[in-house]
């Protein structure tokens, strides 16, 4: 595993938990990828899709209905 890797996926693991947090309900899916550390929307959408097989938002809404 390279140190991107290793990294995108430390910052997916973040925003997973921030996506999930009511506290955040307030950022936009975009706004939690910045936050996390990626510089771009379409990198954050990518990452996170390519590791969770959804998309930030998807993965949003599942956690709002269980």
């Amino acid at each position: 595993k390279s140190i991107v890797q290793f990294v995108n996926e430390y910052r997916v693991k973040t925003a997973q938990n921030l996506l999930h947090n009511p506290v955040f309900d307030k950022y936009s899916v975009e706004a939690i990828g910045m936050e996390v550390g990626f510089k771009s929307k379409s990198a954050f959408y990518k990452t996170f899709k390519t590791s969770q097989g959804m998309s930030p938002g998807a993965f949003r809404k599942l956690g709002k209905t269980s």
